[in-house]
């Protein structure tokens, strides 16, 4: 199985659909553009989205962040759809179905973050994994809350400067 990482533009809005047992998935056209001028080349990917077992929201959540134009990074698995054009010649296309989907900070901003809660977790970016939250105890005289960072020494006696 190869993973591959690409990064490019959504070039179709992603369509969202439920399998039959009710799973959500979509799917959305890449363009990966490499070069320039005369050198420029574009390989097409039809980028395939689906939730699950670690992930019920994921193809929900990607059909509504990326649009079209986005610039997105996918890490996934490369796989190939053969199929007959309507002309009778054999195609096939590149597929990479998603593991992750990112939208590149390089040429967008975000506006807004929303974060899903999880099984076992209230939604709170404090909350890992204990219930006092953020890992430290309510009671260690820190009100919940990591202790404040230590200054920084000088060149003298700080061995990382």
């Amino acid at each position: 199985m190869a993973i591959a990482t690409v990064t490019g533009n959504a070039a179709s809005e992603p369509k969202f659909n439920l399998t039959k047992a009710g799973n959500g998935w979509c799917s959305f056209s890449l363009a990966e553009n490499r070069g320039t001028g005369e050198n420029k080349k574009t390989t097409w990917y039809k980028v395939k989205v689906f939730s699950g077992q670690y992930s019920e929201n994921f193809a929900e959540n990607v059909s509504k962040s990326v649009k079209k134009g986005t610039r997105v990074t996918v890490v996934g698995r490369i796989e190939t759809d053969e199929w007959t054009g309507n002309d009778g010649t054999a195609k096939t296309d590149l597929v990479l179905v998603a593991d992750d989907v990112a939208i590149n900070l390089r040429y967008a901003e975000v506006t807004d973050v929303v974060k899903n809660a999880r099984d076992g977790d209230s939604g709170s970016f404090g909350n890992r994994g204990g219930s006092s939250g953020g890992g430290y105890a309510a009671n260690n005289g820190t009100g919940g809350y990591a202790p404040e960072p230590v200054a920084a020494g000088t060149v003298e006696n700080d061995p990382f400067f």
